[in-house]
């Protein structure tokens, strides 16, 4: 299992699920994006993230691929 945690910038455009509404919705988070990713464990591919305080859920391995940690943060580790 893949463990991410803190705070990470999108270098490419990748799709996540928006928890926030009633309905779960698909869609694309842009290039440049900060993701905060608590570290929170859970079973299989998907992690939980917020990005401009929305809860979703992406893939550990778009995250491991796409994103970079953002330096200088307290969160960079």
């Amino acid at each position: 299992m893949i463990q991410l945690q803190g705070l990470y910038r999108l270098r490419q455009a990748t799709a996540a699920i928006d928890r926030s509404g009633a309905a779960d919705l698909c869609f694309q988070v842009p290039e440049g994006a900060t993701l905060l990713v608590p570290g929170v464990p859970r079973d299989g591919p998907l992690v939980e993230v917020r990005s401009a305080g929305r809860p979703l859920l992406m893939f550990a391995e778009d995250l491991v691929q796409r994103a970079q940690p953002v330096a200088g943060s307290r969160w960079y580790h």
